[in-house]
């Protein structure tokens, strides 16, 4: 993710005059308003380093609208009698454009090279209950425009039970709550597995509400993984993986 960063972080400080020394909230100045409380986390950030995925992510949507508007910017200054200043601002829009691609290639080569296998894909699954049909894949969920993969009707602990086929040995689970809205609904969320899918037993629960849940534990043998909600409500999650 580091590379991911510095070259988000090059792409904005091609539009920047070279004579600053490049910030993040120097960068991101004259770019469209930012959502509230996001220029507050990016102005703290005076390293690229230390800018974490969900800032990354502001920037990057925000670089891309600046990047629009640069372009417009191009062919204001297409006639333009100052043809200096025309360069300058072509040279800094290439720069701008090809960082944003370079960014989004290593994005996604370091993601696939990155990521821990997952055992779950694939294999069937079953929820307690079944609000709405969900299709991932076309980002939608009973006509909201969501990536989540299941959705239960209220109840008294929902869960989401994942059949690996066979007893298989994992030693970490990754948890992707509902990004678009109530992340609030999955907590305390218990993760659990089983031989049998009647008898569970409790790996590891989360109480604080998350974006994403990586839960780590000793090596285990298991055929069934259950996340179930600890409370009177809905559940519904982006994803579940598992990995070795």
């Amino acid at each position: 993710m580091s590379q991911y960063r510095q070259a988000a972080f090059v792409g904005l400080s091609s539009l920047a005059p070279r004579q600053e020394l490049h910030t993040w909230s120097s960068l991101l100045v004259g770019l469209p308003p930012l959502p509230e409380g996001a220029a507050a986390v990016l102005a703290s950030t005076t390293d690229d380093a230390v800018l974490d995925d969900d800032a990354l992510g502001l920037a990057v949507v925000h670089a891309r609208a600046g990047a629009g508007e640069v372009l417009r910017l191009i062919e204001a200054l297409a006639q333009a009698r100052n043809l200096e200043a025309h360069r300058r601002v072509v040279r800094g829009a290439n720069g701008f454009v090809l960082s944003l691609a370079v960014m989004a290639l290593i994005a996604t080569g370091a993601s696939k090279a990155m990521a821990p296998a997952d055992l779950a894909k694939g294999k069937p699954w079953r929820a307690s209950s079944k609000m709405f049909d969900c299709h991932p894949e076309q980002i939608d969920c009973g006509g909201a425009r969501t990536a989540i993969f299941f959705h239960t009707v209220m109840e008294k602990e929902p869960w989401v039970e994942i059949d690996l086929g066979t007893p298989t040995r994992f030693s970490a689970v990754t948890v992707r709550n509902r990004s678009d809205a109530a992340r609030e609904r999955a907590v305390p969320l218990v993760l659990e597995v089983g031989d049998d899918a009647r008898t569970w037993r409790t790996l590891a629960e989360r109480a604080v509400e998350f974006r994403v849940w990586k839960a780590k534990f000793e090596p285990i043998t298991a055929r069934y993984v259950r996340l179930r909600a600890k409370n009177q409500t809905y559940l519904h999650l982006d994803a579940v993986q598992v990995h070795p």
